[in-house]
């Protein structure tokens, strides 16, 4: 619905097809290294997510990325704060971008990409949102005090 009011000429499926079509031809590619001359994505998939211009949480925003990467083996997916470009009545007006928001998810990726934590280690249903104080290893460390020794 949000997609639709806000990016009228793009669809979920419009998205993740074009997605889908690029990972499948990389794992293609590494099959048959001869079919590309370069390989074919060399650098790998990666996609951007704008933060803050619709009402999901931290915890659906990483469940999407985690997604991504197990599903289509995208390399890297990058935040941005969103930042209002005009007075459109459709798109949110916000006093300031979500600038420490768009760090704590790119701390929460780094955790998620190399040190094999889920999205749902991090956040749950009662705590959807990081913390503006504590990153996320912090946050996750006093929520899990006991695996530390004494």
């Amino acid at each position: 619905m949000l997609l639709a009011v806000q990016a009228e000429v793009k669809e979920k499926h419009g998205i993740l097809q074009p997605m889908s079509y690029v990972s499948n031809n990389i794992k293609l590619n590494k099959l048959d290294k001869n079919k590309y001359k370069p390989n074919f994505v060399p650098a790998g998939q990666t996609t951007q997510l704008i933060i803050g211009a619709t009402p999901e949480s931290d915890l659906k925003i990483l469940k999407l990325s985690e997604g991504l990467y197990n599903k289509l083996n995208l390399k890297r997916v990058y935040y941005s704060a969103y930042i209002s470009v005009n007075n459109d009545k459709n798109l949110p007006t916000l006093s300031s971008p979500p600038l420490l928001r768009e760090n704590r998810l790119y701390q929460a990726d780094w955790l998620i990409r190399f040190y094999g934590f889920k999205a749902n280690e991090l956040l749950d249903e009662t705590h959807p949102n990081f913390n503006n104080i504590l990153d996320p290893k912090c946050e996750w460390a006093l929520r899990h005090i006991e695996k530390f020794p004494s």
